[in-house]
């Protein structure tokens, strides 16, 4: 949802695509082809909104190879940390899985607002049955409509953090699992590893790296 009004018109195949992100303006990079009919035919990613101010960013073009093997030294990094992590997150994810405050919350937030609409409900079927004041009725239904309103959104805020919490929950097994499987170093870039586990990295103006992963680490990988 954070992502969908810059990720909307991206489609592409390619495992990086809303992956990289320009350390300048914070905007996505995009595949690009050069003399794309020639035998000098360029392939990389370069800041999507490079030329949409006055100042272009200073990001640089990269390509698929640079970024496959910064990807691989940083993952081997956390791979030298391997047993540290498995066991740190062995003892979080129980706390990260736990809704039960959050559900409290909802509980309480949902019959607030089940009690508002009926408040409401019963100040309609009163005007219906009894002729009154209506611009009495129309102030006090909008002051019930507004309170309704706002439960609903208190109500529709909680569900999402509990959503978030529980795919973050995902994110980090599936994260968790990828670095179980994984021998003592990683040798070739495989798109599934990449999906699985990072989150995003961003293109620094140094052509440095940085590497977010699912499990909220980041590794900072330096220019070949």
């Amino acid at each position: 949802q954070r992502r969908s009004a810059i990720r909307y018109s991206i489609k592409s195949n390619s495992p990086f695509a809303a992956k990289i992100v320009c350390g300048e303006c914070g905007g996505f990079y995009g595949s690009k082809v050069w003399h794309s009919n020639s035998k000098y035919r360029n392939t990389g990613w370069r800041c999507n909104r490079k030329y949409d101010g006055g100042q272009p960013c200073a990001t640089p073009f990269i390509r698929e190879e640079e970024l496959k093997a910064a990807f691989l030294t940083a993952f081997n990094r956390i791979l030298g940390d391997k047993d540290q992590y498995l066991d740190a997150f062995k003892e979080m994810l129980p706390l990260l899985a736990d809704t039960t405050s959050l559900e409290a919350k909802l509980a309480e937030a949902q019959n607030a607002s089940d009690a508002a609409t009926g408040r409401m409900r019963r100040h309609m079927e009163e005007n219906a049955r009894n002729v009154q004041d209506q611009e009495e009725y129309k102030r006090r239904f909008d002051e019930m409509s507004e309170e309704c309103e706002q439960a609903e959104k208190l109500v529709s805020e909680l569900k999402d953090k509990i959503l978030e919490q529980n795919a973050r929950k995902e994110m980090i097994c599936r994260f968790l699992d990828e670095l179980r499987k994984a021998g003592d170093i990683v040798t070739e870039f495989g798109a599934g590893l990449w999906q699985a586990t990072v989150e995003s990295v961003t293109v620094n103006t140094d052509k440095s790296f940085k590497f977010t992963f699912r499990d909220g680490s980041e590794v900072l990988v330096a220019e070949p």
